[in-house]
């Protein structure tokens, strides 16, 4: 009976821990020895990775697994939805306004970091208007002979098909300022009515700039402004335009001391992060892109760097970041167990005459204390009863993972069924998943006992 009983306790624990582990197919990583770069890896870049990331009501009542496409909201109040917590780690959604007073290392409201994943440093430009001038270029004056049109966002009765966007920024720092954008920036609109039958954008992809583009050198808080030329495929004069003007990040190198150091890996209250990492020693802040892994087509297993950083602030001791999913900012906490309160030390007692009694133990001849040998000894004795346990703890960890593993890919290949056959009721993949795992435990428990 006894052996049954531990049997089944074994296997019980066993799936608990596969439970824990699906989240965390290929990462490598133990949600109870890093919960923060677990959670990272597997919540905020689960919708990257293919594996979806958990969002929940504001109030709790409800909870989805998004993998793309459209984000609903919440089907009884219409709210938003926002990121879940999981394994311990919390994530709080920082409101606007002065709730995010304290988010600083980003250029904008939309996540923009001000040092990229490849160590750039970046500062926003934001829009001053367009100009009828085929020219991209930095300049500090702006030529007044030219006919601005100022804002953001603006229209008119006589534009042209070929515009300059018109940016400005002041210098954060002395150094060298580019234009630097492989996959594109995306300046905003511009639309011409052509021919008088329908309104035609010209800017129907990103703009491309390669690192040093109409790189300037200019010193530290220097008003500085930026024309973008557009060139659309046909020239019209004298037509009704329209345009919308969105901020872009202005790449720069310091020129004379940084105070920036890369790292590949760093460590901060026992959770270690890999990947690029970058310290401001002027802003006490990290900025960690941690590193993960993906597989292919060929089911080869490939090593990222993810796009989105999380923020380490050094003075608050917090860890934030923008989420590309719901659009905002949170913080990310982890609660661990709080340490056992140290035993207090008893009052001394009084001896008759009023004075002031403490144990005298440890010294020879002393026959209420205990003598050093047999000190010695039971040291010896804890040490090895330590090791032992420790040696056993990381045996049956192993196990679990190696399990949990082969459980994890069980489970993958079951929820693909649901890929090739979307009609079937969406209820039933969680009875699908959790009858693999029963069926999985009893398997367990019936090769235990032979």
């Amino acid at each position: 009976m006894k052996k049954r009983f531990l049997a089944l306790l074994f296997a019980l624990s066993l799936s608990v821990c596969m439970c824990v582990s699906v989240f965390a197919v290929d990462t490598g990583i133990d949600i109870i020895d890093d919960p923060l770069s677990y959670y990272f890896q597997n919540q905020l870049l689960g919708v990257q990775k293919g594996t979806g990331v958990t969002l929940v009501c504001p109030n709790g009542d409800y909870k989805t697994l998004y993998t793309g496409g459209t984000l609903v909201t919440c089907p009884y109040d219409g709210e938003a939805l926002e990121l879940a917590s999981a394994g311990g780690v919390i994530a709080k959604k920082i409101p606007e306004g002065i709730g995010r007073k304290d988010i600083i290392g980003y250029q904008d409201n939309k996540g923009t970091p001000n040092i990229s994943s490849d160590g750039i440093l970046y500062t926003l430009a934001v829009p001053y208007g367009i100009v009828n001038v085929d020219n991209t270029a930095f300049y500090t004056k702006l030529n007044t002979s030219y006919n601005y049109v100022l804002g953001s966002s603006g229209s008119g009765t006589s534009g042209s098909s070929s515009v300059s966007f018109v940016y400005t920024f002041t210098v954060p720092e002395t150094g060298l300022y580019y234009l630097y954008n492989t996959t594109g920036l995306s300046l905003g609109s511009y639309q011409i009515f052509q021919d008088g039958k329908s309104w035609n954008e010209y800017l129907k992809s990103p703009e491309i700039f390669y690192r040093y583009s109409s790189s300037k050198t200019f010193e530290k808080g220097t008003k500085v402004y930026l024309f973008i030329y557009i060139k659309g495929d046909r020239w019209y004069g004298g037509c009704p335009f329209k345009y919308s003007i969105n901020s872009i990040p202005i790449c720069y190198e310091p020129l004379g001391d940084t105070t920036i150091n890369n790292y590949n890996k760093i460590t901060i209250n026992n959770n270690t992060w890999n990947g690029n990492i970058y310290t401001n020693n002027s802003t006490n802040l990290t900025y960690i892109y941690p590193q993960y892994t993906t597989v292919n087509e060929k089911n080869e297993t490939v090593t990222n760097i993810s796009n989105n950083p999380i923020i380490y602030n050094n003075e608050t001791k917090q860890y934030y970041t923008y989420d590309q999913t719901t659009k905002n900012y949170y913080y990310i906490t982890y609660n661990s167990d709080p340490a056992p309160s140290p035993t207090p030390t008893p009052d001394p007692t009084d001896k008759p005459g009023g004075s002031i009694s403490t144990p005298e133990t440890g010294k020879p001849g002393n026959s209420s204390g205990s003598s050093w040998w047999d000190k010695l000894l039971s040291k010896i004795g804890d040490a090895i009863i330590d090791g032992l346990l420790g040696a056993v703890s990381a045996v049956l960890k192993l196990i679990f993972k190696l399990l949990s593993t082969l459980l994890s890919w069980i489970i993958w290949a079951v929820s693909r069924v649901f890929d090739l056959l979307p009609f079937l009721p969406p209820g039933l993949g969680g009875l699908l998943v959790g009858g693999v795992v029963v069926c999985f435990a009893i398997g367990i428990i019936k090769f235990i006992r032979g």
